[in-house]
């Protein structure tokens, strides 16, 4: 099967910069004025420059300072996924992601997916069906925000869709890196915690990689889960391909130690921007900030899609498919 190319830009979701422009016009005046880059870390507003964005990554975060890298050396102008206005932390979780799509591109019928410390498992293609066929059969329940992106109405040569389970693994290990850059990052926001408005970036990233947790390893089991019922032989020669089984299972349990990491860490953001004086309310869907007049914003981190796709997974098809994949 001919290679396609990557998935394409990182799918943001909309919500959450909405939410971040709330939570900017609350804490606007909390800004430092005038920081300038530091002599080895650049500083929150330092130049968005491939030099900065390389000292960033090189200080916090390796793994995507290697694939980032790599994209440099196979000319991929990569500062083109910042916008205007963005501070370096703002979209480094997309370059981190889509460096790691492009790292991935090896030849016609096979994907490299990065594993960390500078290692990787190449992964042979086996026969697929195109992902969009089964679209009929996920339930409304798990038609989550980015299902029409990758899944039901994808663009044309999309690789979620034309490498079948193969180009849905290739987005869950974007996804997982990018969520490992924000994890990573969480010590650079904290030196720079008083500007609270460091943290609506965190948050709002950390909730949208979460997930895509979610919504790719459904879309990976429910694809396995479709084809053992309609295409057996794809699903045997799928089952039978070791390096997949690898590859998905080493980004399946480290994603699912980030998450954990992201959700332990939302507490301690309470209580430092409490700690700054400010009212916070931290729920299950929503962390909102208001200030002694009751003025603020927040976002939502996205739960209840989130949760619909995990109680799904629980279900036996999707169990015992995960015990096959990882065992």
């Amino acid at each position: 099967m001919k290679h396609q190319r990557r998935n394409g830009k990182k799918q943001l979701d909309i919500r959450r910069w909405v939410s971040l422009l709330l939570l900017a016009c609350l804490l606007i005046g909390l800004v430092p004025a005038g920081q300038t880059q530091a002599a080895s870390v650049p500083t929150l507003y330092a130049a968005i420059s491939k030099d900065n964005v390389m000292a960033l990554l090189n200080t916090y975060d390796r793994n995507g300072a290697f694939m980032v890298s790599y994209g440099t050396q196979i000319g991929r102008d990569w500062l083109g996924y910042y916008s205007s206005g963005d501070r370096l932390i703002d979209s480094l979780d997309t370059v981190v992601h889509e460096e790691c799509h492009d790292y991935s591109v090896v030849g016609a019928n096979k994907e490299r997916m990065y594993v960390g410390a500078k290692k990787s498992v190449t992964v042979p293609y086996t026969p697929i069906y195109r992902t969009k066929q089964m679209t009929k059969s996920v339930p409304q329940r798990c038609r989550t925000s980015r299902f029409e992106t990758y899944i039901s109405k994808p663009t044309a040569n999309l690789a979620s869709n034309v490498e079948g389970v193969y180009g849905l693994l290739n987005e869950f290990n974007a996804y997982n890196w990018g969520m490992n850059n924000n994890a990573a990052l969480f010590a650079y926001h904290d030196r720079f915690a008083d500007d609270l408005n460091t943290w609506g970036s965190f948050i709002a990233n950390g909730a949208s990689n979460r997930l895509a947790y979610a919504e790719f390893k459904y879309y990976i089991l429910h694809y396995m889960y479709y084809a053992k019922k309609h295409h057996p032989s794809i699903y045997r020669k799928i089952v039978a391909n070791k390096k997949f089984k690898l590859a998905y299972k080493k980004t399946e349990s480290h994603f699912a130690k980030l998450i954990r990491t992201y959700e332990a860490d939302l507490p301690k953001i309470k209580a430092k921007i409490q700690a700054a004086g400010y009212n916070v309310d931290y729920t299950d869907e929503y962390f909102v900030v208001t200030n002694s007049y009751g003025a603020g914003g927040g976002m939502g981190l996205l739960t209840d899609e989130y949760s619909a796709l995990m109680t799904e997974l629980k279900k036996s098809p999707y169990q015992s498919i995960q015990r096959t994949l990882t065992k």
